[in-house]
């Protein structure tokens, strides 16, 4: 599932974003 990777890269690089819970 590519979607997980980019979720997880997103989280790695926008911490902030994923706190928010904003995609």
């Amino acid at each position: 599932m590519p979607a997980m990777s980019v979720n997880k890269t997103l989280r790695i690089s926008k911490p902030l974003s994923t706190s928010t819970g904003t995609q």
